[in-house]
């Protein structure tokens, strides 16, 4: 017998079910052997799990374009091949007859790939039943940049995000597996095929495979490999119009083989796999790098009540990828009104991020409408996730959503001065309110741009304000100092048009902030007693204070962004130096207004959600399962997009250039490296500071070389400075306009911001006054200097 040829009974084992029960959940603390059996376990059943048609049904395979039959009452071993796939065992357990082992393939109509699988899809719902650690999906993604840890000591590049899918090309950044081989030589791969294990893949071309027992190697006299002789077995998923593995009746009878639809431990040489482009890659997972986490789910935006116009607008965001999904609608006591089952399909590779799933993909919303009338029907949504569990994903209330607005809602001077000015008399809670809502309206206020206007948000990247569309929020820019006040000079508040024109004569950094402006901006509201700066200075030389039980002893002005700096401390440093534990404990005391701290100093979050806390039987804090809410100022594209994109009631997609109230759990700020931070004002050991600007030189007459010398200080940053020339009768004769470019600055010379050359003239008759005004983000414009002009 060779290894391509499996006895097999010629009798469907009618306990699939069964089988699927046997295989363990992985879980927190599961042994690396022990998952890489779970695994294999669930791969080899299903390449091996035997069933019937229970109809004669052809079906296409993509990529290939000829038909593929399906005969009824013929034996078959394994989940159908299909190009791109999104079958699994539970699902084909849903319509497996126990008593026959027949597949009701009728059931499945026109949705065939719903019942199959690709070699990748195959590898990875196995490997789902335990991995996080790495992103699941189609071969080229395969690579050590998306989790994919290199099995001995081949290298290739680390930048490396996906494989070259056709032909390969050498050159710096155009790599494939086969060229990966080729680069490191026979030896060295022959030394990693040897260190795979079970459970581990063999990534190639276009194909993956799965390990199913530990090599058996052949050394030369010289200690070097003998590729021919060495060889390990593999199972993998494949076509099998194409295959050459099939499975033998037991009795030995002449009867032609049955069709099966992978291969089940087939052996093969070092020196083929190394022929034929193979490179051997496992998990953090299976080395004891990482453990197992618990299936968790996240939106979009975080809700409790939904209406269905709201439901088109959100995404379901799971640790694990999803595969069917069990929606109810109940009463208020229980009682279930509608029940459905939706199961994922996959047409294109878009559609196979199993990760993240938008509701009308899933829900029938025309078929919910009825149920929101009643404003208190439940809307549950359990999942079942290729880990092997159904998980509850959403749970709300459904209620009709208010009647959106033709208009949509610009900024006006009402809604900022419906955000009070801060004062000494109030409560931290109150200071708190003042800073969020503020943040809020940053991110969320709606206009239109009067015309294209491209402008480059980060050094590499260049993006547009489209003419015309709504857009939502100041823009991302890297280095900023956009404040709404500035915004409203330049917008139309009855037609929320903004006259980017204007912007155009001006840099760039006017219009918009980055994730440190559009926080530092809403903590100027009432902050005075720390540095607010770009997020790397965020530290407690600054007065920026870690929030218990949280600390750390670094003392300097900024976090240092260069790992290899052989004093390095980073925001991420601190997570790691206080524990898991002690860091989500602080999670769970930050409150609103709060900052998040992330990275090498990179971004910066508001909390805007007071924290959900879920504890473990031995009181310790279940970080998966524990959130809390943010907002920030984000760069639009890219991810950010497909995150915030709303739409307003025409249909029209409109950009927001934020989060706001998003959902994150412990976990994720611990792995991103999240410390949250807080101010005195907040705690109530400091006092609200009202405005005030100080200079070095106060008189009633003045003259222009002098004024240009005079120093400014306020303790509040500054948006723009006007200087106003004014006649004796009160007349203006000349008004000019500063605007400073970062939100920090809070100290200028009179040349800084006076065109002297301009304001020259007005000085001659000696009865001219000159008044210096300060527009502040504390949300006040105050006069800073008010002198004769002489000459």
């Amino acid at each position: 017998m060779t290894f391509s040829e499996t006895v097999v009974s010629k009798v469907p084992d009618p306990s699939l079910k069964e089988q699927l029960a046997a295989i363990p959940l992985a879980k927190k603390g599961t042994a690396p052997d022990l998952l890489r059996k779970i695994c294999l376990d669930y791969m080899k059943l299903q390449i091996s799990f035997q069933w019937k048609p229970s109809q004669d049904y052809n079906y296409t395979v993509v990529s290939q374009k000829y038909p593929v039959s399906l005969k009824k009452d013929t034996l078959h071993g394994g989940i159908p091949y299909v190009t791109i796939g999104t079958g699994n065992l539970y699902r084909v357990a849903e319509y497996y007859d126990a008593e026959t082992g027949t597949v009701d393939v009728g059931e499945l109509g026109e949705e065939m790939e719903i019942f199959g699988n690709a070699c990748s899809g195959a590898a990875s719902s196995a490997w789902a039943r335990c991995i996080t650690s790495a992103k699941l999906g189609f071969t080229f993604d395969m690579t050590q940049y998306n989790g994919y840890i290199n099995v001995g000591p081949y290298t290739y590049p680390k930048d490396l995000k996906q494989f070259i899918t056709k032909d390969f090309h050498h050159g710096h950044k155009r790599y494939s597996p086969d060229e990966i081989c080729l680069e490191n030589g026979a030896e060295i791969m022959f030394e990693s095929y040897a260190k795979a294990l079970p459970a581990d893949g063999l990534v190639n071309h276009g194909h993956v495979r799965m390990v199913s027992s530990a090599p058996t190697v052949f050394r030369n006299a010289d200690g070097t490999i003998n590729g021919k002789n060495s060889f390990l077995l593999y199972c993998d998923q494949v076509c099998y119009e194409n295959a050459p593995h099939h499975l033998k009746a037991a009795d030995g009878e002449d009867a032609p083989l049955y069709k099966v639809h992978g291969g089940l431990d087939v052996k093969i040489s070092f020196a083929e796999l190394f022929e034929t482009g193979y490179i051997p890659v496992t998990f953090k997972e299976f080395l004891g790098e990482a453990d197992v986490k618990k299936p968790y789910f996240n939106m979009n935006h975080y809700k409790t009540t939904f209406s269905v116009e709201e439901l088109k607008e959100l995404e379901l965001i799971c640790n694990y990828p999803m595969s069917d999904f069990f929606i109810t609608v109940s009463d208020p006591n229980g009682k279930v009104l509608y029940r459905r089952t939706t199961r994922l399909k996959a047409s294109s590779p878009e559609e196979w991020d199993l990760y993240r799933v938008a509701l009308p993909r899933i829900l029938p919303l025309d078929e919910l409408k009825p149920f929101e009338e009643a404003c208190n029907n439940h809307l549950n949504i359990d999942a079942q996730t290729l880990k092997g569990s159904v998980v509850k994903a959403m749970d709300g209330i459904l209620m009709p959503g208010t009647v959106a607005k033709k208009v949509f809602e610009p900024l006006t001077p009402e809604r900022l001065a419906a955000i009070p000015l801060a004062t000494p008399d109030m409560t931290p809670d109150e200071l708190r309110k003042i800073v969020l809502d503020f943040m809020h309206l940053q991110l969320s206020f709606q206009y239109m741009p009067s015309e294209d206007y491209h402008y480059p948000a980060i050094s590499i990247h260049h993006c547009l304000l489209k003419g015309g569309c709504v857009t939502a929020g100041l823009p991302y820019i890297t280095i900023g100092s956009g404040s709404l006040y500035r915004i409203m000079d330049y917008m139309d508040p009855k037609t929320g048009i903004l006259d980017v024109s204007e912007f155009k004569k001006l840099h760039q950094c006017y219009l918009g902030n980055a994730c440190s402006g559009g926080a530092g901006i809403s903590w100027s509201r009432c902050i005075s007693s720390a540095n607010l700066t770009w997020c790397g200075s965020m530290t407690k030389k600054n007065g920026y204070l870690p929030i218990a039980p949280c600390d750390y002893n670094f003392d300097g002005a900024n976090f240092i962004k260069d790992p290899k700096s052989p004093r390095h401390f980073i925001p991420r440093t601190v997570c790691a130096q206080n524990g898991e534990q002690t860091m989500f404990e602080s999670y769970a005391n930050a409150k609103l207004a709060d900052g998040l701290v992330s990275g090498s100093g990179g971004h910066i979050r508001l909390v805007s959600g007071v924290a959900t806390v879920v504890r473990r039987d031995d009181g310790s804090i279940d970080g998966d399962k524990s959130f809390l809410l943010y907002s920030d100022q984000a760069h639009y594209t890219g991810s950010w997009e497909r995150h915030h994109a709303q739409k307003t009631p025409d249909g029209n997609h409109y950009t927001v250039q934020g989060g706001v109230r998003v959902k994150e759990s412990f976990a994720t700020l611990f792995s991103k490296g999240y410390i949250p931070v807080t101010f005195k004002e907040f705690l109530g050991e400091a006092k609200v500071s009202l405005p005030k600007i100080e200079t070095n030189i106060a008189l009633e007459k003045i003259s222009l070389p002098l004024l240009s010398q005079v120093r400014f200080v306020s303790n509040y940053g500054v948006s723009d400075i006007f200087t106003t020339v004014i006649d004796e009768n009160g007349t203006e004769l000349y008004r000019g306009i500063y605007r400073s470019q970062l939100f920090t600055e809070k100290r200028f010379k009179g040349k800084d911001f006076l065109e002297s050359e301009k304001i020259a003239p007005f000085a001659k008759s000696g009865k001219n006054r000159i008044r210096i005004q300060f527009r502040l983000y504390y949300g006040t414009t105050e006069t800073a200097y008010d002198a004769l002009l002489t000459e």
